[in-house]
């Protein structure tokens, strides 16, 4: 939680730069800069969606073909979403989903 005193870097003009949290109130938290600038910012929690990948991105990415990829989805149950109906609709891939199907799915050799 920001307290009074905190120290915080803030995008100001599309630059960041350090500013001391003056103080909060019920409209935000005000800052100074060290210029003596003086300003307001609001906090909120930000939750950014799933990185969505490509065919072409994820083939690049494990270094496999289409086909491959291909095999994958309908033997092996790689993670993926069909954006429509039909049969040539586009594919696209959550990094997370893939990322945690690979280390379900990672062999190792033991000695």
């Amino acid at each position: 939680m920001l307290t009074a005193g905190d120290v915080l870097a803030l995008a100001i003009s599309g630059q960041y730069q350090q500013v001391r949290v003056a103080h909060g109130g019920y409209r935000g938290w005000y800052f100074v800069t060290a210029r003596g600038r003086r300003g307001r910012f609001a906090l909120t929690e930000t939750t950014s969606p799933p990185r969505l990948l490509t065919d072409k991105q994820v083939m690049d990415w494990l270094e496999i073909s289409r086909t491959g990829l291909h095999y994958l989805m309908r033997r092996k149950g790689f993670p993926y979403v069909k954006l429509g109906e039909s049969r040539r609709a586009p594919l696209r891939f959550s990094q997370q989903s893939v990322q945690e199907w690979l280390a379900q799915n990672e062999h190792r050799i033991t000695a």
